[in-house]
């Protein structure tokens, strides 16, 4: 199934395309982790550390990491993803929750590691919160009765905000036959939480435009007022189901916990 982009549906939006067949991720901003995902398969197959705090999504390239300091592994992975969204008000607003979380949040992930049933791809009993183990702190544990360990799933979580601005464009756009050139166009892009105020330098970084361009590319930006927390834990599958002819696989639960407020 194809996403946005012309990439598979597993690949983030907010990914940065390679231009090989590749896109590449860093799941926090300021982070020196970066996952590079096929954008056939929607595979997680490379794990690249190393990287410099100030070089975030929009601007890794093929060159960044294969560049001094950042070392590349090969890898076969999925990724989990999602946001977490608060409303703090006496009457909770789940049409509009655009608070802030009270405090940090972490992204828990428990693995089952027992083979499914012949024929099936689980088991019942995996669906009742009493077969997992209690989520008492930020670090997930594996059970189960099967023999293959799973390598620990690796997590981040960081609070986010949207923002839109105006940004110089150059196409012609043809509706019911008749064309216009267009010279602008509003874009929308996440960044995270901490910079404020929204002004074309500060944003500028986030969305790797260089400061020197900012005024010009980056034209009366503003807060949507869209907040949430976004995760995204890599998880590393392992051969489940005792069956080398399928693919790996993985059983799990992913809980929230907050590691702060």
């Amino acid at each position: 199934m194809r996403g946005v982009l012309g990439r598979h549906a597993q690949v983030p939006v907010q990914a940065k395309d390679l231009g090989d067949g590749t896109s590449a991720f860093k799941p926090l901003a300021s982070g020196a982790v970066a996952y590079v995902f096929s954008n056939a398969s929607g595979l997680v197959t490379r794990k690249c550390v190393g990287l410099a705090s100030a070089v975030v999504t929009a601007s890794l390239s093929t060159g960044i990491l294969s560049g001094t300091g950042v070392t590349c592994s090969e890898i076969s992975a999925y990724l989990v993803s999602g946001v977490v969204r608060t409303s703090l008000s006496d009457s909770p607003q789940a049409a509009d929750p655009n608070d802030a979380a009270p405090g940090g949040l972490a992204m828990r992930v428990d693995l089952d590691n027992t083979p499914p049933p012949a024929n099936a791809k689980g088991n019942q009993n995996q669906l009742a919160t009493a077969h997992w183990p209690a989520v008492d702190g930020i670090a997930g544990t594996t059970i189960g009765t099967g023999g293959t360990t799973y390598t620990p799933a690796e997590c981040n979580a960081e609070s986010l905000q949207v923002v839109r601005y105006t940004t110089p464009a150059s196409f012609i756009q043809v509706n019911d036959g008749n064309a216009t050139n267009v010279a602008a166009t509003t874009v929308t892009a996440t960044i995270p939480q901490s910079v404020t105020p929204i002004t074309p330098a500060n944003v500028a970084p986030w969305l790797g435009v260089a400061v020197v361009d900012a005024q010009s590319k980056i034209i009366g930006p503003q807060a949507t007022g869209e907040k949430f927390v976004g995760y995204a834990c890599v998880v590393y599958p392992i051969d489940l189901d005792l069956d080398g002819k399928t693919a790996a696989a993985y059983s799990a639960r992913v809980a929230v916990w907050p590691s702060a407020g």
